[in-house]
């Protein structure tokens, strides 16, 4: 299996973020987490020491949260389009209209460490021979 297996790479992932950040900051939203991710993988079934199965998936997806002060909406998607990306932030931003506060509904503080300054939260996506790429998370003050 090789590493070309994927069909965002590590930059894209990012800008897909950046944009979900910025559709959740048009909306109103004062603040937003988004993770996504993109991985593959392969199953082998043996039974009776024969090979009875072998299947390959592929995955994707996008879930967002958007805070409205002490509300939030979480929504998800697995279409990456600029029309879905904003329809999703425009799902979770609507659900956090409709909720009540919640004293306990914040995004977590920002990892401190071996995070780069222009992350709040370590960004990743890790292309492997055998599995899939780790999801690639941003969060932000909006």
């Amino acid at each position: 299996m090789s590493d070309t297996h994927f069909t965002h790479t590590q930059d894209q992932l990012k800008q897909l973020a950046r944009d979900v950040l910025a559709f959740a900051k048009e909306q109103g939203g004062t603040d937003c987490a988004v993770e996504i991710s993109e991985g593959s993988g392969l199953s082998v079934s043996v039974r009776k020491s024969k090979i009875e199965t072998i299947e390959q998936n592929k995955d994707k997806g996008m879930g967002v949260t958007v805070f409205i002060g002490q509300r939030r909406g979480n929504a998800s998607t697995s279409d990456f389009s600029p029309a879905a990306l904003k329809a999703t932030v425009e799902a979770a931003y609507n659900i956090a209209r409709f909720t009540s506060d919640d004293d306990c509904a914040r995004r977590r503080p920002a990892r401190t460490g071996a995070a780069r300054p222009e992350t709040v939260l370590p960004v990743g996506h890790q292309h492997r021979r055998r599995g899939g790429a780790g999801p690639a998370r941003r969060g932000g003050r909006l």
